[in-house]
């Protein structure tokens, strides 16, 4: 029961369909008796933990309204074992009523497809609309009413608790090791750190099998592709944060949408530059036109090019400097 001084509001189940009913005791329409929506179940005994995380920051500074969603999800998630009116396990909540809780149409999907691309819920149907699932607590924590365990559970939990770190440090492993593969690339621009949100966008990428198995050649695309490295009537050049924003971007280089892959550069060695600048000029001059040529003096400092030198005009021996 909550109460105040405008009005009474308490929830009861009717006879009909097991719904709970509203009934609003207000001064100024007296009593209404109104069915509710299938979603407002009875509000469970608890609490809701908001957890200091990075997860959490990303959702605060770059989508708010995916925060308000989530908050609304884990609110409303069921935490306990016991049955419900609407057969909802351990994590699971109604959430189709965005106009309850301030969402336009388009706000709540949005919100919906930022929170299941980053991997922290999942959504299904069923006859009474959209079932959200969390799938992780590491925004909030739904406080879940579970039994004590025996001693085999316990160990079966740490068992578990072991195996979840190992592949959360193998993932922050792949993650480096992905990032530092970017960087080896000279055409493409540094990634000077691996940011919460970019963890949470590779974690997603990574579970899919064509990024898992092919992020090294995806890489190698476009790192040689020339219209990925500004060879284009925009000068855009692909950066980290396109490659792993969504499934498409990275598809269409692996598909070639963005052009042949040009051949890799030859890097010309130190006699081939030379004799490229002077070699003609060298093998026709005479010991007096070398000796005039002040530039070419300082040159023969270098012990390399004076070596080349003598080789392509043995005058040069001769030549002091």
């Amino acid at each position: 029961m909550n109460n105040n001084s405008n009005n009474q509001i308490e929830l009861k189940y009717s006879r009909r369909a097991d719904l709970p009913v509203r009934i609003v005791n207000s001064p100024i329409t007296g009593v209404i008796h109104k069915p509710c929506e299938p979603f407002e179940e009875p509000i469970m005994a608890g609490y809701v933990k908001l957890c200091r995380s990075e997860e959490t920051n990303i959702l605060l500074a770059k989508h708010p309204k995916a925060f308000v969603l989530l908050s609304v999800i884990a609110m409303r998630a069921k935490r306990t074992s016991d049955g419900n009116t609407f057969n909802l396990k351990i994590g699971e909540s109604l959430v189709g009523d965005h106009d309850n809780y301030g969402m336009t149409r388009q706000g709540y999907r949005t919100a919906i497809e930022f929170l299941e691309e980053n991997n922290l819920i999942s959504t299904s149907k069923n006859a009474l609309g959209t079932v959200a699932t969390m799938l992780n607590y590491t925004v909030f924590d739904i406080n879940v009413d579970a039994q004590q365990p025996d001693s085999n559970q316990i160990a079966t939990t740490n068992k578990n608790k072991n195996k979840k770190e190992r592949i959360k440090e193998e993932e922050k492993n792949n993650y480096q090791e992905i990032a530092d593969y970017w960087n080896s690339k000279d055409s493409l621009a540094k990634i000077r750190s691996l940011t919460s949100r970019r963890k949470l966008q590779l974690a997603v990428r990574l579970k899919e099998t064509a990024f898992q198995t092919k992020w090294k050649e995806i890489i190698d695309r476009i790192s040689m592709t020339p219209f990925c490295t500004g060879d284009n009537d925009r000068n855009w050049k692909a950066d980290f944060d396109w490659l792993i924003k969504n499934e498409d971007n990275y598809t269409k280089v692996i598909e070639g949408k963005y052009g042949d892959v040009a051949p890799p550069k030859k890097v010309e060695t130190n006699s081939e530059q030379w004799e490229r600048q002077c070699g003609g000029w060298l093998r026709q001059s005479s010991k007096e036109t070398i000796q005039a040529h002040s530039g070419f003096l300082s040159r023969l400092k270098d012990a390399k090019f004076r070596k080349w030198s003598e080789n392509t005009n043995p005058l040069v021996r001769d030549i002091t400097c």
